[in-house]
């Protein structure tokens, strides 16, 4: 019986010591601050988005990635949904940054922490530029 007990409160502690360090070290109910959401349009920009900023702020990934899919396996790349075409008025990279980083996504475009160069990677190691390009 003195073995069932321990072993439940054993138990419990492990269940709850993630609140019980966020309550010591003082983060209990800290949300961080929503980022600045401003899209970073620069200030020559002539053309609109792609698509509008609610469905760009949902989807945006998906259609990077269809882009990616369409220029490095069937070699089809055009302008259209390319990530190049958004930075002609979206500042590099740091208007990605900002909300990836709030949300704790790493985006993996231009190479993230383990160093093996993203998707918008000049540095992809082992890509091939397709036949006839």
């Amino acid at each position: 019986m003195r073995r069932a007990v321990a072993a439940l409160i054993i138990f419990t502690l492990v269940l709850l010591s993630p609140f019980i360090v966020s309550a010591a070290s003082g983060d209990w109910g800290n949300t961080p601050t929503k980022p600045d959401l401003d899209p970073g349009i620069k200030a020559d920009a002539g053309s609109r988005c792609v698509r509008d900023v609610d469905y760009m702020r949902v989807n945006h990934m998906d259609l990077l990635k269809d882009e990616r899919t369409r220029a490095v396996r069937h070699g089809e790349r055009t302008d259209k949904d390319s990530i190049k075409e958004c930075f002609t008025c979206h500042e590099y990279k740091k208007f990605c940054e900002k909300c990836h980083e709030y949300n704790t996504v790493e985006p993996g475009c231009f190479g993230g922490s383990t160093g093996t160069g993203g998707c918008h990677s000049t540095e992809q190691p082992g890509l091939k530029k397709p036949e006839g390009m």
